[in-house]
């Protein structure tokens, strides 16, 4: 009898170890979120500081400016102020300058990674037009996504199934893309609507997100609707990507002929839609 009472209070112990464990792995979590948000409100409060400019595009441009800064960017979503970098190096009491290097986030609710910067600039983009945003998000990964397999041969199918093994792979159009272009237009969504800064709409949309919310927001802020049909929402994104005046120059740029690799623009396409309805 006592070896039974000895092994059941054992057993309680070590469950009560594992949830504190479990418990601690979300409280570091959800510690480095809150602290994100504080570097993040920082940010706005030096930009208000320092100019009478809009306060949330300022904040996107100069966190998200020293990893995307080459002449496309800067053109459509324009360029940082190196005089306010150095403002914010001069003033700055939580180290809130990091945000700029951040490869990726967990976010607490879902414990998905997030490219954080990847949002940021496509969250910057998408404030300036469907276009610009489709080149910051989507459908700027979607051209990675080809030059990954561009060099598969065979037929649609064929080329569909490279596609979708490499969906989704690090190193190329992966989750932490994906996760960062859906929440990037969700919450420019909610910025137009709401006008509020960017640290209350970041924590907002990540503390009360489920992965069902997340994809039925987009469909709706990215596309128009939540109901589609797979062969309805295929055609969308194939027809937004071949239509993208901004992605025919980058296919341009990088040798890419759009008529060769039509069927591989398609595949990706294809498989991007197919996420969204099917996940992953």
């Amino acid at each position: 009898m006592r070896r039974i009472i000895l092994i059941t209070i054992i057993v309680i112990i070590i469950c009560m170890l594992f949830a504190c464990s479990e418990n601690n792995v979300v409280t570091v979590e959800q510690a480095n979120f809150n602290r994100l948000i504080e570097q993040i409100d920082e940010i706005e409060r030096l930009t208000a500081e320092y100019s009478e400019g809009n306060v949330f595009s300022n904040t996107l441009i100069y966190i998200r400016g020293k990893r995307y800064n080459d002449i496309y960017w800067n053109t459509l979503a324009g360029a940082s102020d190196t005089e306010f970098e150095d403002y914010v190096l001069s003033n700055q009491e939580l180290e809130s300058s990091a945000i700029r290097d951040i490869k990726q986030i967990v976010i607490p609710s879902t414990r998905d990674i997030v490219d954080f910067v990847h949002t940021v600039g496509t969250m910057n983009m998408a404030l300036n037009g469907q276009a610009s945003s489709d080149l910051g998000g989507f459908a700027g990964d979607i051209t990675q996504l080809v030059r990954d397999i561009k060099n598969t041969q065979g037929d649609f199918d064929m080329i569909y199934n490279a596609a979708a093994a490499q969906f989704g792979q690090p190193g190329g159009f992966d989750y932490a893309d994906v996760f960062a272009n859906i929440d990037a237009v969700n919450m420019v969504a909610n910025y137009n609507n709401n006008s509020r800064v960017f640290s209350i709409i970041l924590k907002d949309y990540y503390n009360n997100l489920t992965h069902t919310s997340r994809i039925e927001q987009y469909l709706y802020n990215e596309f128009g609707g939540t109901v589609f049909t797979l062969e309805e929402l295929r055609d969308i994104v194939h027809q937004r990507v071949i239509d993208n005046l901004y992605i025919k120059v980058l296919f341009a740029k990088d040798n890419l002929s759009m008529v060769k690799y039509y069927d591989h623009i398609k595949a990706c396409c294809y498989v991007y839609a197919d996420y969204l309805l099917q996940g992953k």
